[in-house]
C-alpha cells in the first residue's frame, strides 16, 4: 500500500491506496498537492479493491463500494474538499476560482456553468499562475490560500483547450445532463501553479452574457456585498466578527463584474483585451 497526504492551509488528511490503483489516483485527486507520506492523518482515507470491486474507507468506515475506481475515485474527491473546507474554521470560503497576478490575487466568483474553469485556463495561458478552481480560500489577513485541486473538464470544454488523447475518462453526476464523461486535468497543464499565500486584491463577479464579447465594469460595493453572501461556503458564518471581516474585506478589494458568454469562445483580440483590462485593475 502506498500512503498520501494533502494539506491545504491548517487541515491535512492522508490517502492510503493499493499500487494497481496509484497512476489513477494520482492523475485525477488534487495532484499539485498530493505527496508521499510516512504518516496517517487523523482524517484518513484508504481504498481497497476486492473480487472486481473498490470500497472506498475514511477512518476505518466504509463509505463507498464500486465496481467503477472512476467512480470512487470521485466519491473521494469530494469527501476530501468537504474535510479541507470544514477543517479551515477561520477563513472565508467561497465558490470561486483564484489566481495570481504578479504579487497579488483576484477571485473569480460564479454560479455552476457561469465560466470559472475556463476563464482560469484562458488567464494562465497569458501569465496568470493559478491558485485554485471551484473554491477560494481567504484567511483574516486577507491572504488567499491555495487549494488547486485538478480542473474537472466537461464535454462543452473538452474539444476547446487540446487535451491529451491519454487522459483518463470520468463519469460525473451532472444536474442539467445527467452522467456526463469529464476528465480531470492538472492545472500546471496550462500554466504556473503557485502553492503560497498571496495577498487578495481583487474580487471579479461572474454573469453570463447572451451574445459574444466581454464586458469588464467597476461593481457597486453594496451590490457587490449581496452577490458576495451568495458565493460564501461557510456553514457557520454569523455574529459581528465574520460580518465586518466580509465588509473589510470589499472595503479593500478592487471590485468588478464581469458579463461574459464563454471564456472560450472570445476572439483572440477580445481575449488579450480582457486580459489586458484584468492586468491594470488598481
Amino acid at each position: 500500500m502506498a500512503l498520501f497526504k494533502i494539506q491545504v492551509g491548517s487541515a491535512e488528511v492522508s490517502l492510503e491506496c493499493c499500487q494497481s490503483t496509484i497512476s489513477e489516483i494520482t492523475a485525477s485527486v488534487f495532484s499539485a498537492i498530493l505527496t508521499p507520506s510516512q504518516i496517517s492523518a487523523k482524517i484518513h482515507y484508504r481504498i481497497e479493491t476486492k473480487n472486481g470491486k473498490f470500497f472506498l474507507f475514511r477512518n476505518n468506515r466504509l463509505t463507498h463500494r464500486n465496481r467503477q475506481l472512476s467512480r470512487i475515485i470521485y466519491a473521494l474527491e469530494w469527501q476530501i474538499v468537504q474535510d479541507l473546507l470544514t477543517k479551515n474554521k477561520s477563513v472565508l470560503k467561497f465558490h470561486g476560482a483564484a489566481l495570481k497576478h504578479l504579487d497579488t490575487g483576484f477571485i473569480f466568483l460564479g454560479a455552476a456553468s457561469s465560466g470559472k474553469t475556463s476563464l482560469a485556463i484562458l488567464l494562465m495561458r497569458y501569465g496568470w499562475e493559478f491558485f485554485s478552481d471551484e473554491f477560494a480560500l481567504v484567511d483574516c489577513d486577507r491572504q488567499i490560500i491555495p487549494c488547486p485541486r485538478n480542473l474537472i473538464i466537461k464535454p462543452h470544454l473538452r474539444d476547446k483547450i487540446n487535451i491529451p488523447l491519454d487522459y483518463p475518462i470520468f463519469k460525473l453526476d451532472d444536474e442539467s445532463d445527467g452522467k456526463i464523461d469529464a476528465h480531470y486535468i492538472s492545472p500546471s497543464l496550462f500554466g504556473t501553479v503557485y502553492l503560497s499565500k498571496i495577498p487578495l486584491k481583487g474580487l471579479v463577479f461572474l454573469e453570463k452574457a447572451d451574445r459574444a464579447g466581454f464586458d469588464l465594469q467597476p461593481l457597486e460595493h453594496h451590490k457587490a456585498f449581496r452577490l458576495l453572501t451568495q458565493h460564501l461556503l461557510n456553514r457557520n458564518f454569523s455574529g459581528e466578527k465574520w460580518l465586518d471581516f466580509l465588509v473589510n474585506l470589499l472595503g479593500m478589494s478592487a471590485v468588478y463584474r464581469l458579463k461574459i458568454s464563454s471564456p472560450m469562445d472570445l476572439t483572440p483580440s477580445d481575449s488579450r483585451a480582457l486580459v489586458e483590462q484584468l492586468n491594470q485593475i488598481e
